[in-house]
């Protein structure tokens, strides 16, 4: 059991860097819609 909640918490924490990496990067390449998209699949993955 403790090992399922530690899988989940690496899973949110690699959601949440990578969202933290891809939205500055996107917005300076002029692809902020990308962000949005990004931001969709951060919510729904975190909400499953």
């Amino acid at each position: 059991m403790a090992a399922e909640g530690a899988g989940e918490l690496i899973k949110m924490v690699a959601l949440l860097g990578s969202a933290v990496v891809a939205v500055p990067l996107f917005k300076r390449l002029g692809l902020a819609r990308c962000s949005v998209i990004w931001r969709r699949v951060w919510l729904s993955a975190r909400s499953a």
